[in-house]
Order: C-alpha cells, then sequence, then structure tokens
C-alpha cells in the first residue's frame, strides 16, 4: 500500500459587515469582525480626516462605536485589517472596507 502526504494551507478569511447600529438596543451595536483561521488580526478604524478612532490586535475584539468614551458621529469610517496565521508568513491579508455607523 502506497499512501500520499500532502499539507493544505488555511489563509485567513474575514466577513466585514458594512454598517452597524451603536444606538444600545442590544441589535447590532459592535462592530464584529468575524475571522477564520486567523491567529492575528489587527483593526484600525479611521474617521473622514483619516484621525484613527479605534484600533485592536485581538481577534475576538469588537468596536462598540466610541472613541476616546464617547460616541462616534453618524457617518462613513474606513476599516483596515491585517491578518495572519502560521501559513502567512506576514499580515499580508488586508482588506481595506467603508463601514456606516448608524444611529
Amino acid at each position: 500500500m502506497d499512501s500520499l502526504c500532502q499539507e493544505v494551507a488555511f489563509y485567513p478569511t474575514m466577513t466585514v459587515p458594512n454598517f452597524f447600529t451603536p444606538n444600545g438596543d442590544m441589535v447590532n451595536d459592535c462592530l464584529d469582525i468575524l475571522s477564520e483561521n486567523a491567529e492575528q488580526l489587527h483593526q484600525r478604524i479611521y474617521n473622514r480626516w483619516g484621525q484613527l478612532v479605534y484600533e485592536s490586535f485581538l481577534t475576538d475584539e469588537s468596536w462598540d462605536g466610541t472613541f476616546e468614551g464617547a460616541p462616534v458621529a453618524a457617518g462613513v469610517y474606513f476599516l483596515e485589517i491585517e491578518a495572519s496565521n502560521a501559513y502567512s508568513q506576514q499580515r499580508e491579508i488586508i482588506i481595506r472596507h467603508a463601514v456606516h455607523v448608524m444611529r
């Protein structure tokens, strides 16, 4: 009997919503990034003037729509995600995405 083994690489994948409603009604109150096979996830969110309003290095952390403890204004924000795992040698999976904050 002969056998053949081959390593299969699973690169990180992400599902990113395009809006959320941080209004305290317990529905869609946080921006949740759903990631699979990501060991490291670097999220950055900028306002329309390019100011960094949120940053996280954790795969299971969500943005609650606040900046410095206060709710951000409704509008468009820009999300940038870098992800990696054991198969990707560096943070190479980059997503740039617009996110609407609706109140």
